[in-house]
């Protein structure tokens, strides 16, 4: 199992992308919170979107959630 910490700003991001984590076991992806842009920060770390099986969101605010929907 291993977690990739892909963006950990709250609000509007100045230098780090909005929270994002995504946990990888046995060949697929579960991500945490989808601050955008999620899809974009998976790409630059070498995470293949396709294996994303489930996107948890924790709550309903700006940062938590947009990349979930890019």
């Amino acid at each position: 199992m291993k977690i990739y910490t892909l963006g950990t700003a709250a609000g509007t991001p100045l230098i780090r992308s909005n929270a994002c984590t995504v946990l990888e076991t046995a060949e697929q992806f579960y991500m945490i919170d989808a601050g955008g842009p999620a899809a974009s920060l998976m790409f630059r770390r070498n995470l293949d979107p396709g294996k994303l099986r489930a996107v948890f969101i924790s709550h309903l605010h700006r940062e938590t959630s947009p990349g979930a929907l890019r």
